[in-house]
């Protein structure tokens, strides 16, 4: 499954639902310093966890940032 068709589905459940890209996020992390790994995929800020199941289509589709006032 594709982001657009995760997110045609999940509109069905979320009228007001809205996903943005990549560069769309930065922009709304503007001024913040990005504490490592920075902007990622969700399951990525675990990655010695234990993966005890592999990445669904959902995982490729949210992420996730973590940022500092500087």
């Amino acid at each position: 499954m594709r982001a657009g068709q995760i997110e045609t589905a999940a509109r069905s459940f979320f009228t007001r639902l809205r996903f943005r890209d990549r560069e769309e996020i930065m922009s709304l992390l503007g001024g913040l310093k990005l504490v490592e790994p920075g902007l990622t995929y969700l399951s990525q800020w675990w990655p010695e966890g234990p993966g005890l199941e592999p990445a669904t289509d959902v995982d490729r589709v949210l992420l996730g940032a973590v940022g500092r006032k500087t």
